[in-house]
């Protein structure tokens, strides 16, 4: 059973929605998934071909010389043998050019493809299904050419496609050697259940980052959500995390380029840069390196760290601190917030609204418990150390903070009650097991905690706002998204939160220390010793 995410309720707009497809069931009962994949990937063919043929000189013949869909779910040989004879039987099982099979497209086009590309709105759309239907004929011929529909890709196998040579129309199978640098041309449907234990590893198995001209609204990912040995691993949250991750190392690098007159940064210096705020390593012990970074500039960024205490006495003090730190700003009200996105989605929030002194919100920082299998009671993450450091030490110019509490009809079980304040609504967010939790904020409450500390961050930047949410905007104010949540009704509050920080005058200086104050010169940590580093 395939499930959509139900954050902003079929909001095709958004990457996630549009492109993400979360499947539930085990590996071994899968086929009505991997069934919807394959009409996915027929379908896309045929609106490739459709748009083709309305505008060949917008639609050029070489962007769809390749069609392509990826299946990775093991990186063993017989286990892609066998998922082989599988496919085969449930492409039979499709039979798409039987009645059934074509109503089952139509189903697929009415609840999928349709409402996806209206949304995204860059490319020609057919009317109605039956545009389509002499081009699924083409499609499927073309997917069907050959001996096989499907190619495996390993090295046991002779399948191997040349794209240079041939046009491939084709489902392809594979494990390792589609995860380390092989290009898949055409790529538009990618079925991945396979967990890795690294986000390296992750980010090199995840071939769904590039696409040609005319076909982004017709990419499809399916993920595995419950996934290992345990059932435990959601692959789209971990996705997630590595793609924040790496955009973060992006930005960091950009932050930190060379300036005129400045000291050289040279690549021994820049593996420091890449902060762990999620659940995956970066990479492999053996390769992490000795140096760290002892100081940061994070004006103009947000930080949004998941590790949050899991056990009861840490949960509580977060809850103690939150309160400490509600009691001592001064309220502001509840207010409506309206605001206008530059794609022009009109947004909207309610939420209970405080301001604090930057000196409170480094007790706050200071008093927050993390995960406990992680994080000794007075230990905390490197970045909420670096932003203790950054806001208590450096001339960033914060005169204020602005706590911004986003409220929901009803509250997730009973409300958070805080003395001078009020109710404070309680949200339902879930845990990766045994780690942190997934997310806590929205894109619309992001939207508007970086119009109010006046962080312009990608398409949602919200651009218009009525006189009452302009009010709470003012130049050197950071932001604190605050959301006490839990997983059932009945559960202990834990307490997340997100920090924005506003833009400063300060020079992106970075400024390095080691893990092993006894091992300066040496530029890696042999592996065994990475443990006992990470806390020195």
């Amino acid at each position: 059973m395939l499930t959509r995410t139900a954050a902003i309720h079929e909001d095709y707009s958004q990457p996630e929605i549009a492109f993400i497809r979360r499947v539930k069931n085990s590996l071994d009962a899968d086929d009505e998934d991997i069934k919807e994949a394959l009409r996915s990937y027929v379908l896309a063919g045929a609106i490739k071909l459709y748009r083709h043929a309305s505008d060949p000189e917008r639609y050029k013949l070489n962007h769809i010389r390749h069609h392509t869909m990826l299946i990775h779910t093991s990186q063993l040989r017989g286990e892609h043998e066998h998922l082989a004879g599988r496919l085969e039987h449930l492409w039979d099982q499709c039979a798409f050019n039987s009645p059934k099979g074509m109503a089952a497209l139509e189903t697929l086009w009415n609840k999928d493809h349709a409402p996806v590309s209206s949304a995204i709105g860059d490319e020609i759309i057919p009317d109605s299904f039956s545009a389509l239907i002499q081009h699924l004929s083409e499609s499927i011929k073309r997917i069907e050419k050959g001996t096989r529909f499907f190619l495996v890709l390993n090295s046991d196998s002779p399948d191997a496609p040349d794209f240079g040579a041939d046009s491939i129309w084709k489902v392809i199978v594979g494990g390792n050697k589609l995860s380390r640098g092989y290009t898949v041309e055409g790529l538009t449907v990618s079925y991945y259940r396979r967990v890795a234990g690294t986000g390296d590893t992750l980010m090199q198995m995840g071939r769904w980052f590039g696409f040609r001209p005319g076909y982004k609204d017709l990419v499809r990912v399916y993920l595995g959500v419950n996934e290992g040995k345990r059932g435990d691993v959601d692959l789209v949250t971990l996705f997630k995390e590595v793609c924040r991750m790496e955009e973060s190392f992006r930005e960091d690098i950009q932050r930190y380029v060379r300036k005129p007159g400045s000291q050289r940064i040279t690549p021994k210096e820049i593996p420091p840069l890449i902060a762990v705020s999620g659940n995956l390593p970066p990479t492999a012990s053996n390769k992490m390196f000795n140096a760290i970074v002892a100081s940061k500039n994070f004006g103009g960024q947000r930080s949004m760290l998941t590790l949050t205490a899991a056990k009861t006495p840490g949960m509580l003090e977060n809850v103690k601190a939150v309160k400490k730190l509600l009691s001592a700003s001064t309220s502001l009200g509840t207010r409506d917030l309206n605001g206008e996105l530059k794609g022009g989605s009109v947004i909207k929030c309610n939420a209970i609204t405080l301001e604090a002194e930057t000196n409170q919100v480094v007790d706050f920082l200071k008093a927050y418990r993390w995960l406990e299998t992680d994080y000794a009671f007075s230990e905390r993450p490197t970045d909420t150390n670096l932003q203790i450091e950054f806001l208590e030490k450096k001339s960033h110019g914060i005169t204020s903070w602005l706590i911004l509490a986003p409220q929901r009809r009803q509250s997730f079980g009973d409300p958070f009650e805080v003395a001078g304040i009020g109710n404070l609504s309680v949200k339902e967010r879930h845990r990766i097991p045994n780690r942190g939790f997934q997310v806590f904020g929205e894109p619309e409450h992001r939207a508007f905690a970086e119009y109010f500390s006046k962080i312009a961050e990608d398409k949602n930047v919200l651009i218009k706002s009525d006189p009452s949410t302009e009010s709470l905007r003012k130049d050197h104010c950071g932001v604190i998204l605050l959301y006490p949540v839990r997983e059932k009704p009945s559960d202990q509050i834990s307490i997340g939160y997100e920090l924005f920080f506003p833009k400063n005058d300060l020079p992106f200086d970075i400024n390095f220390s080691v893990r092993r104050k006894t091992e300066k010169e040496n530029i890696v940590i042999a592996a065994s010793d990475l443990a006992k580093a990470r806390h020195t």
